[in-house]
């Protein structure tokens, strides 16, 4: 199984789609092999879990609660490997009451150098 470097999380499914769309773009820019993957609700469970597990993503896009759900099901599924882990939309993550489950995938990133980016297009 690949590792994954970098991670964003994201509070909904659309915006997780909608960033790994720009992010699908921008990877043609990448070596090959660069390989990207979104994982959300309301998606095959199974697709998700065969893309995280044979096709490697360096880059990952994903809701706190089915990241939460490959951590715990998805075997040899690891976030120990991140380098980046982006928050994005860092203030609605929180507003809409996800703390818990950032501090679980948080404590999940384990790289001794991993950088920690909190944005958003709204914080005052």
């Amino acid at each position: 199984m690949g590792k994954v470097r970098y991670l964003v999380l994201t509070p909904t499914r659309e915006l997780a789609a909608q960033a790994h769309s720009m992010l699908q773009g921008l990877s043609k820019f990448m070596p090959p092999g660069f390989n990207t993957a979104a994982i959300f609700g309301g998606s095959s469970l199974k697709d998700q879990k065969r893309q995280i597990t044979y096709e490697s993503p360096d880059f990952l896009v994903a809701t706190t609660g089915r990241l939460i759900d490959h951590i715990q099901n998805t075997k040899g599924f690891t976030l120990e490997d991140v380098e980046v882990l982006v928050l994005d939309e860092a203030d609605r993550l929180l507003e809409m009451g996800f703390k818990d489950e950032l501090m679980q995938i948080v404590n999940q990133c384990k790289h001794s150098k991993r950088q920690t980016i909190m944005v958003s297009a709204t914080l005052n």
